[in-house]
């Protein structure tokens, strides 16, 4: 498991990442689609797919198939994956191979003793030999978020830092900032500054970056707007040529008022000609559908025609489930995941704060003793997250975190 660093501006567009053990837990099938370029907005043409088969709990694959259309079959192309895992369920090592013959990378990961992963190491093969590729070494705080990840290329016979994150965070845990300093090949430096609003949310994130060792200067900047169930609306602005910042896109995002999951999200996108007068034109829409379980089934992306001022098939994945999550499969224990409240009891606003970070979208329930349902909300993932319970009367109360790698629970008392 890896924590993920929050101070990367997040793709509304996107779903949630498919780790490989989740895709060998739960069985996944995704098959993608592609619009037809005759009949923009008629049916899908499938593409490809890939499926991930746990064959026993310590060993697993992935497997790449592509669609043949002539005669409506499925064809294996020798494009796959073949992991290891341990007793926990975490892959500690995967070889991918494009023939049956010539395995192209393996790698290998070691853990820390709170599960946290602490270092990826790749290896290349070359004719008949396997020499050094690429590594990945993490290091956290004692809070399990991120302090530092350090990326590496064997490149001339040594070691070569292909990029490093050091990360800053105030006294009560929350993330500041990210310096980001590339590797042998330049001298530039970014910085990621995040600005937060009076309830510890990311209201903004700031870039700045320097030329060849230079002063830092600013370069983009993330303006975060909030709904009932998370982000609503994402602006992203550049730092143009006369100083003043500029709005080149838009992030529009809708959530499903029953159960909180994001539903869609839109792209709106500055003219190309760079005629600053001109409104923001729609560009990309995505759509996300769930099956009864709450799973998501379908990602569905569409594309803004301007001549013909219509919205046209672009892009569709599909995703099935050969398995389903039990409460032991997802438990705190198997997955270390930990969340903390403060304040507790708490008035009004609480803030979540997870650790490790979790990737994709955080599905939160707010029940009584008695297992009635009183709230839900959607949020982005990362580390912290702030829920509004000042409509509740005071009493104790169950949070029930649902995450992309695990659930996780926490009594939190309302007072006044």
């Amino acid at each position: 498991m890896v924590a993920q660093i929050e101070c990367f501006p997040p793709d509304p567009l996107l779903a949630p990442p498919l780790a490989p053990s989740t895709g060998l837990e739960f069985g996944i099938t995704t098959t993608e689609q592609v619009g037809d370029a005759a009949d923009p907005q008629g049916e899908w043409l499938t593409n490809k797919r890939y499926e991930y088969v746990l064959s026993d709990s310590r060993n697993g694959v992935r497997r790449y198939w592509r669609w043949r259309p002539f005669d409506e079959s499925w064809v294996y192309e020798y494009d796959q994956s073949v992991y290891e895992l341990d007793e926990a369920g975490r892959i500690v090592r995967s070889t991918f191979a494009t023939s049956p013959d010539v395995p192209a990378i393996r790698s290998t990961f070691t853990y820390q003793d709170d599960g946290l992963l602490a270092l990826h190491y790749a290896e290349r093969r070359s004719g008949e030999q396997w020499g050094p590729g690429s590594r990945q070494i993490y290091v956290y705080r004692s809070d399990g978020q991120v302090e530092s990840r350090l990326i590496e290329w064997f490149e001339y016979g040594k070691w070569q830092v292909q990029r490093q994150i050091e990360t800053d965070y105030d006294d009560q845990g929350y993330l500041m900032s990210c310096v980001v300093t590339p590797g042998w090949y330049g001298s530039s430096r970014d910085q990621w500054i995040v600005v937060r609003d009076a309830a510890g949310r990311r209201s903004e994130l700031i870039r700045q970056w320097s030329r060849n060792g230079g002063s830092l200067e600013n370069s983009e900047r993330t303006v975060f707007r909030y709904g009932d169930h998370g982000v609503a609306i994402q602006d992203h602005f550049y730092w143009d040529e006369i100083g003043k910042w500029f709005l080149w896109r838009r992030f529009e995002v809708e959530h499903d008022e029953g159960t909180g999951k994001r539903s869609k999200a839109t792209l709106l996108v500055s003219d190309s000609s760079g005629d600053r007068s001109i409104p923001l034109r729609l560009g990309v829409r995505v759509e996300f559908s769930y099956d009864s379980d709450g799973f998501l089934s379908a990602r569905t992306e569409f594309q803004f025609n301007q001549e013909a001022n219509t919205w046209e098939n672009y892009h569709r994945t599909l995703y099935t489930y050969a398995g389903r999550p039990t409460p032991a499969e997802t438990s705190p224990v198997k997955l270390p995941l930990r969340l903390s409240l403060a304040p507790n009891p708490a008035g009004g606003l609480v803030r979540l704060h997870f650790a490790p970070a979790v990737m994709g979208d955080v599905h939160v329930d707010v029940l009584d003793l008695l297992g009635r349902r009183l709230q839900t909300v959607e949020v982005g993932g990362g580390t912290d997250t702030v829920l509004d319970l000042s409509s509740l009367t005071p009493g104790l109360y169950l949070l029930h975190a649902t995450t992309e790698v695990g659930v996780v629970s926490q009594l939190v008392t309302v007072a006044r």
